[in-house]
């Protein structure tokens, strides 16, 4: 049985989850072109909140989960994506990577031509937080 840390971190993971797969089942792809209304771009700026959300959440989930299991948490980001990869939580490093990298890109982006591509990318990103969020749910239940 997980420790109440972890499955508090995991509880809020999967609230963040269910939140960034509401605002991905809504997605119209940004255009650049398109002069959005305030109230246009609240779409976009509640999706950009709930992707960094679901990451930080995430991350939470695998140190609170890391130190249950090993009773220490990795110093580097991509030590602790490889144990959560063997525990087949994480199906892609570089993809974890990227959305991090993606993530500090949202927080100090506002060029339309660069948002047009943040979001374009953010999506398969996303989907796969999610898609992850669903694996460890599965390992919470096994152990």
């Amino acid at each position: 049985m997980p420790s109440p840390l972890t499955l508090n971190a995991y509880n809020d993971w999967k609230s963040s989850c269910h939140l960034l797969s509401e605002s991905l089942s809504h997605y119209k792809p940004y255009d650049c072109k398109v002069k959005y209304t305030e109230q246009q771009l609240e779409f976009y700026d509640s999706l950009s909140f709930r992707f960094t959300k679901a990451i930080e959440t995430a991350f939470y989930f695998f140190r609170a989960l890391e130190l249950e299991l090993t009773g220490s948490s990795s110093q580097y980001l991509r030590d602790q994506l490889l144990k959560m990869e063997k525990l087949e939580i994480v199906d892609n490093i570089d993809q974890w990577m990227g959305a991090r990298k993606l993530r500090n890109k949202i927080t100090h982006s506002y060029d339309p031509d660069e948002l047009e591509k943040i979001y374009a990318s953010l999506v398969p990103y996303a989907r796969e937080i999610v898609e992850a969020c669903d694996r460890a749910q599965k390992h919470l239940e096994l152990h």
